[in-house]
């Protein structure tokens, strides 16, 4: 048995902070789920429950109802991946190495906020396992279902196996969203994850001998959640790099394009960039001085909360012989007309506050065969056929440009405001001391795809309650995330409130 991170001594449940202590020890992002796989049916065959696994890698596990309790079973679900995003420089290995915790005020994040803090959803994880392990309370049978690579676009919602999930679910609480007890989410938007390529073996080509390369380091943004962030003006890593190497590439002869990447996941808003160029080594002083004005431009425009850390830098580098190749520029100008063109950020909103049709360039990266862009792009569930259009439109630039594309789709969901979990949670909640509201999330969360996939092996899922809800997250999706100590009271709470009515014959 492992000592508790000091950061989360006293915290309370005390079964929701020893199980998030314990995930957040376990290397788990997009792919790489096998480790919490283990500690999941470990933790099942300690405490007696069945376990079961898919194909894909999602994992299951039941629990029995209380004694005397013969109502019908409640399906509890989250997502066991994060995002895994660090700040430039940090020596962080996602696949082997803990995250490190730090405690402010009433704040966990990670220590130096060097890297995400994986709360989403290795809460909601920590969450459900507690619940089970509590024997104070009565509760209907349940079912936990952790899927994988949700944060690589639904992965293991979309492939789950037909024996995962009972038929004798009868509602459905999902612990994925970050808005506390007293916001329960009643949908979700629908997202399209785009992905295009472009060939670059051959256009390669070997620079001038006198050509010397420049790296340019653009870092600093905020960053954060392609979904519930696109609409903050943060800033995209990704376009700002491009305006800038389109200023030096009309400004500077010989300019030529060694390398271009950044973002880290498609879902996160990117707040760094970086790219290899070829100038005249003469040239260097006038490429740190347009640098520098070009960064206090963005930091002025931005303002100082978001763009008071911005950076530029400027190093001179050396590459071995055999990686000194640069791209032509027909792969370079695809990207740049590419990157003009695309829509980023909210592009259709019901307020101020609320977005309907958003999209996200979330990564630029390449190898040696390709260059490669990925895009989220989402919508409220009720603009399906305005968001086809504006894909569609999306879909014929990148193929104009040259572009190989793959599109993976995801459905929305939403639960109307006179359903039986959302009726249960207004009453539980009032019942304990607050007014519970509902939202639709312009974030995604697997409902829906869950539910068309229980459709689609016979289960009756009209009749199937959904809503979710979780403690309240801040800056999901980037190196700021963190969660507020004094919701996970509350937020166990108002779950095992109306687990506690649902018990009721």
């Amino acid at each position: 048995m492992f000592k508790i991170h000091d950061a989360l001594k006293n915290i309370q449940p005390e079964g929701v902070a020893r199980h998030f202590d314990a995930i957040r020890r376990i290397p788990r992002g997009s792919g790489n789920e096998a480790s919490v796989r283990r500690y999941l049916k470990k933790w099942a065959g300690k405490n007696h429950f069945v376990y079961r696994t898919d194909f894909i890698g999602n994992s299951a596990i039941d629990i029995p109802a209380s004694k005397g309790v013969k109502a019908g079973r409640v399906l509890l679900q989250m997502h066991m991946d994060m995002v895994c995003v660090k700040r430039p420089g940090v020596l962080h290995d996602f696949k082997k190495d803990p995250i490190d915790l730090e405690r402010k005020g009433d704040r966990i994040h990670t220590k130096g906020r060097k890297t995400t803090l994986g709360a989403d959803n290795g809460l909601g994880v920590a969450m459900a396992l507690a619940i089970a392990e509590d024997r104070s309370f009565k509760h209907p049978s349940l079912t936990i279902l952790a899927t994988v690579a949700e944060e690589k676009g639904m992965i293991g919602a979309l492939e789950l196996g037909k024996a995962m999930i009972p038929r004798s679910v009868t509602d459905y609480i999902n612990l994925d969203a970050e808005e506390g007890p007293e916001w329960v989410c009643c949908g979700s938007a629908g997202v399209v994850n785009l992905r295009a390529k472009w060939p670059l073996s051959d256009y390669f080509m070997r620079p001038q001998k006198e050509a010397q390369p420049f790296s340019i380091q653009l870092k600093g943004l905020w960053g954060g959640h392609s979904g519930i962030d696109i609409h903050k003006g943060r800033g995209n890593a990704i376009l700002f790099l491009k305006d800038f190497l389109k200023k030096i590439q009309k400004q500077f002869h010989g300019f030529i394009l060694g390398d271009f990447r950044g973002g880290q996941a498609g879902n996160a808003i990117p707040p760094a960039a970086s790219a290899i160029i070829f100038l005249k080594k003469f040239q260097q002083e006038a490429l740190e001085i347009e640098a520098k004005t070009f960064e206090t431009f963005l930091r002025s425009e931005l303002g100082k909360k978001k763009g008071g850390k911005l950076r530029i830098k400027i190093k001179k580098i050396r590459l071995k012989k055999k990686d000194q190749f640069v791209w032509s520029s027909y792969v370079v100008n695809h990207l740049f007309r590419v990157l003009d063109k695309l829509p980023d950020g909210s592009i259709k909103r019901k307020d101020n506050e609320h977005v309907i049709i958003s999209n996200n360039i979330g990564m630029v990266y390449s190898d040696k065969d390709y260059l490669k862009l990925v895009c989220f792009s989402r919508y409220d569930p009720h603009q399906q056929k305005v968001h086809e259009r504006v894909l569609r439109r999306m879909i014929t630039l990148l193929e104009k440009e040259g572009g190989v594309i793959r599109r993976y789709s995801d459905i929305g969901w939403e639960e109307p405001d006179t359903s039986r979990l959302i009726t249960l949670a207004k009453s539980v909640g009032a019942s304990q001391g607050h007014k519970v509201q509902t939202f639709t999330y312009h974030a995604s969360l697997e409902v829906g795809v869950i539910r068309e996939r229980l459709k689609s092996f016979g289960h009756a899922v009209d009749n199937l309650s959904a809503i979710a809800f979780g403690p309240i997250i801040n800056e999901g999706h980037s190196t700021h995330e963190n969660f507020e100590i004094s919701s996970l009271q509350p937020t166990y709470d108002l779950l095992r409130g109306i687990l506690e009515e649902l018990a009721k014959p």
